[in-house]
């Protein structure tokens, strides 16, 4: 315990916010480190002090309030008036009697840096700051409470970023209806298939409506949930940047050219061809090019003990990948080996790409462009299904 040199009573430890001093209750002196003095007190009268500690002949009045042996008494020159102060070279104590700390000059106030950096390079910072946060965030595994993220249990694609929209995607919902109550009803009555499905051999039945019924139809629960995946959940920024008449305008030339090659290289002219993928192809070519660096996330299964690596990926390496594995489906579908036709699939992603040439620099509110760009990213859209005759 530390004692007062001039009472001979404990000190009390007071905690201040410059530091810690040791006071005398009665007399109001205090003690204090040298350390702690050098942040507060100016540096050259702190050097003064401490250099005249080596001069033995200075004269020794009082006991040190840690080891009782005498105190050097030291006269410091850089105060408003003549101050005799008591200091311990050995435990590095300096002794204040009431109203001498005050007088002691105090440390100048460190100069505030001027920051020169340019604001241009200051945004620039910025905005790679938020960039790189972004990043992270989309390459972070999904939140699975979330309900948008579960299908990526089923290892479907789902997208990182989420954002809002210029408008409602009605025309996408729309159509997802539409298409989920023509299939159920084709499942319960097989002859709607065989009569509004595309067949090469009866291109004109009906006057050639059977290129566009047959987007409504699907030859299996799997084969309709997952185009509507697709179709929903890809479709609605393609919408929100087109608008509704260009959107229904690119999804039916994309069903078009989907039909169109699929009719001038399949070679099996009588098996019938349904599904609404040629059409999503459109838009998913045309999202990917609009929005290239927009990020996709998978989960991809893998061993015996069903583990999973989730990865993700920018839209345009995705179509990419995508179109590389249509061009493989078009040498099965035109070699008989396959009832996926990826011939509809290349027909209307041309179409989407074409459409992008077109629309790339149609205006929009830039809200529009900025929220599709984060909400979106590129599906790889599935397969038209193609129903063997004998599958009937």
């Amino acid at each position: 315990m530390l004692t007062c040199p001039s009472c001979g009573v404990g000190l009390n430890r007071t905690h201040t916010p410059a530091g810690i001093f040791w006071v005398c209750a009665g007399c109001e002196g205090r003690a204090v480190t040298v350390s702690l003095l050098r942040n507060l007190v100016k540096e050259s009268a702190m050097r003064d002090l401490w250099s005249r500690t080596f001069n033995q002949n200075l004269p020794r009045m009082r006991q040190c309030p840690s080891c009782a042996r005498l105190m050097q008494e030291i006269s410091i020159g850089e105060t408003a008036g003549p101050l005799v102060l008591d200091v311990c070279r050995a435990c590095q104590f300096v002794w204040f009697d009431p109203r001498e700390f005050e007088v002691m000059p105090p440390l100048p106030p460190k100069p505030v840096p001027v920051d020169r950096t340019p604001q241009a390079a200051k945004e620039a910072i910025a905005i790679m700051q938020v960039e790189r946060m972004a990043r992270e965030q989309a390459e972070a595994e999904p939140d699975l409470t979330d309900l948008r993220n579960l299908p990526s249990l089923l290892g479907f694609p789902v997208e990182t970023e989420q954002g809002a929209f210029r408008r409602l995607p009605l025309l996408t919902w729309s159509v997802a209806i539409v298409v989920t109550l023509v299939s159920v009803l084709a499942f319960f009555n097989h002859k709607l298939i065989e009569q509004f499905a595309l067949v090469p051999s009866a291109l004109w039945q009906f006057g050639g409506l059977t290129v566009i019924t047959s987007f409504f139809l699907h030859g299996s629960v799997w084969h309709l949930l997952g185009n509507l995946y697709f179709l929903i959940v890809f479709g609605d920024n393609v919408e929100d940047y087109l608008g509704r008449t260009r959107w229904l305008l690119l999804l039916l030339l994309a069903t078009l050219g989907g039909a169109i090659f699929h009719v001038m290289g399949e070679p099996r002219s009588d098996l019938p061809c349904v599904g609404a993928s040629g059409g999503i192809s459109g838009l998913l070519a045309f999202y990917a090019l609009r929005f290239p660096r927009a990020r996709l996330g998978m989960r991809w299964w893998w061993g015996y003990y069903h583990r999973s690596v989730w990865f993700t990926f920018p839209a345009w390496g995705g179509f990419a990948f995508w179109m590389l594995m249509q061009l493989f489906g078009v040498f099965e579908q035109i070699s008989g080996f396959s009832n996926i036709s990826a011939l509809a699939h290349v027909g209307g992603a041309l179409v989407g790409v074409g459409a992008w040439l077109v629309w790339r620099k149609i205006e929009v509110p830039p809200e529009s462009v900025q929220c599709a760009a984060i909400a979106e990213a590129p599906r790889v859209v599935g397969g038209t299904f193609k129903r063997d005759q004998s599958q009937r």
